[in-house]
């Protein structure tokens, strides 16, 4: 099987993320899950904004296929630990990388729709990019959210399909972003408990 269909999304969600300024250059990957333990991932060293169905690598979990980018352990770990979920986007959004970069993470709290998409937002101490030591450390971080700063690098967002993983990826950004402002415009307040324990018993019904 060559997967038309998954190869179509991941291209449209590079051209996505880099129209959007998510990525520059050749940063950023994407992986979508094809079968048990088998992905697709972009190629190392290719710009997300002209990704070509026939450039993703199929993959199998745990095994580094030639070419593929060095941060498909990240991947792996993650698909280990989060079985539930099918598609994987690292990028690097300014906002959201800019609060990665300051150390500071981010309060879902503060915007509804962030809290139930995302969960939460922890920020995972830095590591070198390609690394086990960081493969491990995002993976344990995913555990009870669905996105995660990496300190001085980006964020990665899961999904349990790749248009949701996108849209975890764009809402993030989106709370980067209003996180920002609102610092600027006064004190940040964020949802009360009840307000927060309300919304994520409605998260769990969706």
């Amino acid at each position: 099987m060559n997967f038309k269909k998954e190869r179509r999304g991941i291209v449209g969600i590079g051209k996505a993320l880099y129209a959007r300024g998510f990525v520059v250059a050749t940063d950023g990957n994407i992986s979508v899950r094809v079968g048990k333990n088998k992905f697709l991932a972009t190629p190392a060293g290719v710009c997300k904004g002209k990704l070509r169905a026939k450039d993703l690598i199929e993959v199998q979990l745990g095994k580094v296929a030639k070419g593929v980018s060095s941060e498909i352990y990240m991947h792996f770990e993650i698909y280990a630990a989060r079985p539930d979920i099918n598609a994987i986007v690292h990028a690097h959004s300014p906002f959201a990388t800019a609060f990665a970069c300051a150390g500071r993470a981010l309060s879902a709290n503060l915007l509804p729709e962030a809290l139930v998409r995302l969960r939460a937002v922890p920020l995972v101490e830095y590591a070198p990019p390609g690394s086990i030591l960081l493969a491990k450390k995002v993976a344990s971080a995913l555990k009870k959210a669905n996105c995660a700063l990496m300190a001085n690098h980006g964020a990665v967002a899961v999904g349990r399909n790749l248009k949701e993983a996108f849209y975890n990826t764009e809402t993030l950004e989106h709370l980067a972003r209003v996180s920002a402002i609102a610092k600027i415009a006064g004190k940040p307040k964020p949802l009360s408990k009840r307000s927060a324990g309300a919304l994520k018993i409605i998260s769990e019904l969706l």
